[in-house]
């Protein structure tokens, strides 16, 4: 009787033994596919592609590592986006020695041209390797703002905020350019982001979502 009742228990044991490494190697995989998964989705890099006054092509891409300041606008605009412009240009002049790009977006495509954003730029005195000033077709435009930039586009109707992208490709803030507050805290976030280069990729690519 005890040879029997000492193989049941033992068979219990075994039997709970083997229950339990079960029981562990599934967590471990929950864990791990967790983590993968986790990883894979956590940088979104923007990818969009439009033309430059230039009249280049103009691809996020080449922004890959780079902090940048997107915003929206329109030419014919005859008060609001010139005081945005403007701020912009002293932004500009300030952060664009130190390797910040200003990426400016029409949203009235239709006489935005490149020349007209040529000569818009001239006006301003808008430094070319600082500040680009892109065009498009309007439905890629307004994909863009709404899709990646999460901001309301329609035709000659925009977000009045500036957009503050870092090193991984993703935004990192929004700030309203008429408030001396919102200013303050773009420049402070500003010089966060510039200081960060945990997003660096050293082979100088990073995974890109194509525009649709």
């Amino acid at each position: 009787m005890r040879s029997k009742s000492f193989v049941f228990w033992l068979a219990v044991l075994l039997l709970f033994s083997g229950s339990m490494v079960i029981w562990v190697a599934r967590g471990r995989a929950r864990v791990e596919s967790d983590v993968q998964s986790s990883n894979s989705t956590a940088r979104t890099p923007l990818h969009f592609s439009l033309t430059e006054r230039t009249g280049e092509k103009f691809d996020s891409s080449s922004l890959v590592n780079q902090v940048w300041v997107a915003s929206f606008f329109f030419t014919s605009c005859p008060q609001e986006c010139v005081r945005q412009n403007l701020v912009i240009k002293d932004l500009v002049d300030e952060y664009g020695p130190n390797g910040v790009k200003f990426v400016s977006i029409t949203c009235d495509p239709q006489r935005d041209t490149p020349f007209v954003l040529a000569d818009y730029a001239d006006r301003l005195g808008a430094h070319d390797e600082h500040w680009l000033f892109l065009t498009g077709p309007f439905s890629s435009i307004q994909q863009i703002g709404n899709d990646l930039f999460n901001v309301s586009v329609e035709t000659i109707t925009h977000s009045q905020k500036l957009i503050l992208i870092d090193r991984s490709g993703e935004v990192h803030g929004y700030f309203g350019w008429s408030d001396p507050n919102q200013i303050a805290s773009f420049r402070s976030e500003l010089k966060k982001v510039l200081e960060d280069f945990s997003y660096i990729d050293s082979s100088g690519e990073t995974d890109l979502a194509e525009e649709s």
